[in-house]
């Protein structure tokens, strides 16, 4: 299930995005993706690479998480009000049919991962 809570944030230059992967157990990733390839990180975008998160994780302190810090406030971290919105975006991840190649290592432009994941879980 695509979930983000809160599902919309407004963010200028310089904030700081704390994902944190609680869904239990699970591999998750959070990366930024075109409307069309919702399962493809975008070339250009960001991409936290796969976090797992062990059934063994019961507290909200041991959750991993990744740290995104904007540096350009003409990027958008949120879907538009109108048009392809976040439930219609949930809806063409969830119909997508594409396998996704792992990436082996956080990357991103106009945003950078201010710490790396973690903390890991599993192997």
């Amino acid at each position: 299930m695509l979930a983000f809570t809160p599902s919309s944030v407004n963010v200028t230059k310089g904030s700081t995005i704390i994902f944190v992967f609680d869904g239990i157990p699970g591999n998750h990733t959070v990366a930024h993706s075109a409307f069309a390839k919702p399962c493809a990180p975008l070339v250009g975008g960001f991409d936290s690479v796969f976090i797992f998160v062990s059934p063994a994780t019961d507290a909200a302190s041991s959750f991993p998480t990744f740290n995104l810090t904007t540096r350009d406030d003409t990027k958008r971290i949120n879907a538009p009000a109108t048009g392809n919105t976040f439930s219609s975006y949930g809806a063409v991840a969830a119909a997508a049919s594409s396998v996704v190649a792992a990436v082996l290592a956080p990357f991103g432009v106009n945003a950078f991962a201010t710490a790396a994941p973690g903390p890991l879980t599993g192997g």
